[in-house]
This record gives structure tokens, C-alpha cells and sequence, in this order.
């Protein structure tokens, strides 16, 4: 299994989202998330300080895919290498983020990961309140495939994991950095995005956001509330699509020699203060 050092850093870039109506979601983000709008060819980009969405035509709820950046050419060099290592086929990408050095990857699910090289940008400034895009959730009828995928072919660190009764995995979480998890995999009756999670600096930040939903009308749908895997405050809101978006802040950040850490089935791991949402 990966330890936090087998493989470079990298961390979420962007994603893309499928959408009935990707105009529309896309304005909805432009507004909620305080994000720029603009279109391109077969859809609408939304971007602002250290988060960008990608929104085209699809199935709701779809994940079209997750950009993982490298800080430098020479980690993501090291990367492919595993890859040709181990027999992982690859393509060229086509985000419109990285340039043409970059590969797309599909895990078993058929979820398209992309890999290419960006500089971490600075935070933001003025009247963005700030929120950096940090992991991605999907959720996956068959958790063995991926979990192997994760962890033993891409060499993503194996964080946490919670059990049921029987010892099955419902909910792993797995990073390519030091932060507890950039992807996370749950249980459930269809393939599809669960959440996607947008990093802020404190819990005053959670309390700025919430105020701001609440002055456009949008109800939080789940929290504020703390995970047990990852130890991070979080709330919850829906976008019109039915994509559930978290804002979270400190979630845990591991040392050297963290070991993967194994939760029980319950309401309490996924929310220590209340109520959880539990996918299966």
C-alpha cells in the first residue's frame, strides 16, 4: 500500500460536471460560488481564485472529469512513468486548463482523472470570500476495483476507511497529498458524483459563506457539522442539478507514518455533532 511520500504531490485543479442545462448551472456557480463565467466550445467555464468548474451537456450528475495538478514537469514525468510501469493505458487530455503535456486516465467506474502540470495560484483578494476546490467524492456500486485502482495502480495514499458489520468498505478516502483526502469513494446504488469540496481558511469563513447562500435564497442542505474521517467542520448546499457542493475547513493535514485509520458504519463517523447522511 502507498505511503504520503511513494508518489509527488498533486491536488485538485478543476472539475466537470455533466449537466442537463449547462448554461444555467453555470450561472448558478458564477453566483453562489462568486466564480467568472464564460463560454467555450461545448460548454461554459466558471473559474476564480484557486477553483475552476467545467460544465457540459450530459446526464445530470455525471462526473465528465477530476484535474489533478503537479507543481512541476518532472513529477508529473515521475507519474507517468508509474503508470507505464504498472500497464495503465493513458490518453491526451483535452481539459481545457492543462496544456498538451497532460494524460486523462479512466478509473473503473469509467470516471475520466486527468493529469497535467499548474502552479498553485494565490488566494483570492477583494470580494471573493475565498474558497479553494480541495476533493471530489464519487460514489460506486463496487468499491474493490476501486479501491485497487486508487491505491495500488495510481498510488494514492489510503487515508480512511469505514466499515460495516461485516467488515465491507462503504467510504474510503483516499489523497495525493499531505491533506487527508483530495478523492473519496462511497457505497452506493449507481456511479455517479456524490459532492465536490471547496477548502476555507476558518470557521468564521463557513460562517461568511452560509450568510452569503442565505442572502441569495439557498438553504443549507446538511450542517455545519465535523466528519470523523478527516476531522473537518463542513455545510452543505445543493445546486439545481441535485450536485451536492461542501465548503469544509480543517480537515486534518498528516504527517509522515500516518496509517490508514478504519471507522464503523454510522451516523457519528460522518458527522460527530448530528445528523448524517448515510448513501448505503
Amino acid at each position: 500500500m502507498a505511503t504520503l511520500a511513494d508518489v509527488p504531490e498533486a491536488w485538485v485543479h478543476h472539475i466537470q460536471l455533466k449537466a442537463e442545462d449547462p448554461e444555467a448551472l453555470a450561472a448558478f456557480y458564477g453566483e453562489s460560488m462568486l466564480m467568472a463565467v464564460s463560454p467555450i466550445d461545448g460548454g461554459f467555464k466558471c473559474e476564480a481564485a484557486q477553483r475552476r468548474v467545467l460544465f457540459t451537456p450530459g446526464t445530470d450528475r455525471l462526473v465528465g472529469m477530476v484535474g489533478f495538478a503537479f507543481g512541476a514537469p518532472e513529477d508529473l514525468d515521475a507519474f507517468k512513468m508509474r503508470l507505464a510501469s504498472n500497464g495503465t493505458p493513458t490518453q491526451p487530455s483535452d481539459s481545457p486548463w492543462f496544456d498538451h503535456d497532460a494524460i486523462a486516465i479512466e478509473d473503473p467506474d469509467g470516471n475520466v482523472l486527468v493529469f497535467g502540470v499548474a502552479a498553485r495560484d494565490a488566494g483570492a483578494e477583494g470580494h471573493d470570500l475565498g474558497a479553494r476546490l480541495q476533493h471530489v467524492t464519487l460514489r460506486s456500486t463496487d468499491m474493490a476495483p476501486m479501491i485497487a485502482f486508487y491505491t495500488d495502480t495510481l498510488g494514492f495514499f489510503f487515508a480512511d476507511r469505514v466499515d460495516d458489520e461485516t467488515g465491507d468498505p462503504r467510504a474510503c478516502f483516499f489523497t495525493l497529498d499531505h491533506e487527508h483526502h483530495s478523492i473519496a469513494v462511497f457505497k452506493a446504488d449507481s456511479c455517479r458524483i456524490d459532492h465536490h469540496s471547496y477548502e476555507l481558511a476558518d470557521w468564521n469563513q463557513i460562517r461568511d459563506w452560509a450568510d452569503h447562500f442565505a442572502a441569495l435564497g439557498i438553504q443549507l442542505t446538511w450542517g455545519p457539522g465535523r466528519h470523523g474521517p478527516g476531522n473537518n467542520l463542513f455545510i452543505f448546499i445543493e445546486d439545481p442539478e441535485g450536485n451536492w457542493i461542501e465548503l469544509s475547513a480543517e480537515i486534518e493535514v498528516m504527517q509522515q507514518g500516518r496509517e490508514l485509520q478504519i471507522w464503523p458504519h454510522e451516523a457519528n463517523t460522518l458527522n460527530l455533532w448530528g445528523d448524517a447522511i448515510m448513501r448505503s
